[in-house]
């Protein structure tokens, strides 16, 4: 027995021995083999976007030196990271020579996920020794709120112009160029002044070509931070307010209104159209919690303004403030809380073996009864001190 235990603690110290030894060695040909080799590992993702939950995929081509150590396993590893979720973790093994291999995934949550850096991880088969490479990759996948045009949900109470206004002029059939005699009590302003002058007669115009109110609506969200929201579903919360805004816009721009974007936190505002909404998805996928107010309003002032914010703000005060010179009807969207769904009570058992890796060790406990209150309580205080000033109107 104690020669036997000689003989196997000496087989895993030679094991050992050889693993360190040869991962370093493969380590040192591997860094000199990327130095000489222009562009040894090259990883795409998509740049269009894509919305959460739907398939996408990213693929990746790798030079590697055909020569390995026995035992030694190479393995490409990425982690895209956003604020608030858990990295998207790809990963490969590799193998000598040319490697292509495609990944297909399917992003859980919104965001603008990156990564600079991509590993190159040499390990031996028994996880004695595990040495990476770093490679420099800035890649970068924007995932959209979850909405789509088609399934957008409409705003309540959205005023400003009857729905069949898409900015054409209305004409009054083919009366457009008729005139006729003027006669007392006629209004002095639809003279045909041109036709006057050559026959020294009053006419009035019929048909005159009277152009449709233009209607524009300016969309606000602000991100800025609230105590009330707790801490741990801080990322869905902002999940939902960003998603109610998107289907709001692409709502007001399928009725055919212009319609103006502008952020709390950033100076820039916009005209939104619906063939740039790709464009507005993506930049909602990058919006995270931010107190920096920035705000620029426009110059021509619109019928009404939709803003996007969370009960406690800070920058609620400031923004009517600004919002007191507009004259306009302004109406408060506030999200409400996005509770968790309870999880059924698993054994021990289940919890450390059968449940999946990413879903280990992050349960998210289900939100207390005083979290719930201070948060209705705040909601009903914030609908309350806004409801009574002016022509603004919450809604929930």
């Amino acid at each position: 027995m104690e020669l036997a235990a000689i003989l196997w603690g000496s087989a895993f110290t030679l094991l050992g021995v050889y693993s360190l030894l040869a991962n370093r060695i493969m380590q040192s040909v591997l860094r000199r083999f990327f130095e000489k080799t222009p562009d040894p590992v090259d990883f795409t993702l998509s740049t269009a976007g894509v919305f959460p939950q739907s398939p996408t995929t990213a693929e990746l081509s790798a030079e590697l030196p055909r020569c390995r150590a026995p035992g030694i396993k190479i393995r490409f590893q990425i982690l895209l990271h956003w604020a608030g979720r858990d990295p998207l973790r790809l990963s490969s093994d590799l193998k000598g020579g040319s490697n292509r291999h495609m990944f297909e995934f399917s992003p859980p949550y919104r965001g603008c996920y990156r990564s600079r850096e991509a590993h190159v991880v040499l390990s031996d088969l028994l996880g004695f020794t595990r040495y990476p490479v770093v490679l420099a990759l800035a890649e970068q996948l924007r995932v959209f709120p979850a909405v789509q045009p088609e399934a957008a949900r409409r705003p309540s109470s959205l005023e400003g112009g009857g729905e069949e206004n898409r900015g054409r002029r209305k004409r009054r059939s083919e009366e457009l160029l008729e005139v006729r005699k003027y006669f007392p009590g006629d209004d002095i302003r639809k003279v045909h002044w041109k036709v006057f002058a050559h026959t020294s007669e009053l006419f009035l115009r019929v048909g005159e070509e009277t152009p449709p109110p233009e209607y524009r609506f300016l969309v606000i969200l602000d991100s800025a931070p609230t105590e009330v929201v707790p801490a741990r579903i801080e990322a869905d919360y902002l999940d939902t307010l960003v998603e109610l805004c998107a289907a709001t816009v692409l709502e007001v721009l399928a009725r055919g209104y212009q319609v103006f974007f502008a952020r709390c936190d950033s100076p820039q505002l916009r005209q939104l159209t619906l063939e740039k909404k790709l464009q507005l998805l993506g930049e909602l996928a990058g919006v995270w919690w931010s107190d920096r107010y920035a705000l620029e309003l426009p110059q021509q002032h619109p019928h009404q303004i939709l803003l996007f914010s969370s009960p406690g703000s800070g920058n609620l005060s400031r923004v009517f403030g600004d919002l007191q010179e507009q004259g306009a009807e302004v109406k408060l969207f506030f999200s409400d809380l996005p509770l968790p769904a309870e999880e059924p009570r698993r054994s021990r058992v289940w919890n450390l073996l059968l449940r999946p890796p990413a879903e280990r060790g992050r349960p998210v406990p289900p939100l207390g009864g005083e979290e719930l209150r201070n948060y209705r309580n705040t909601l009903e205080q914030e609908i309350a001190r806004w409801s009574r000033r002016g022509k603004w109107k919450v809604v929930r």
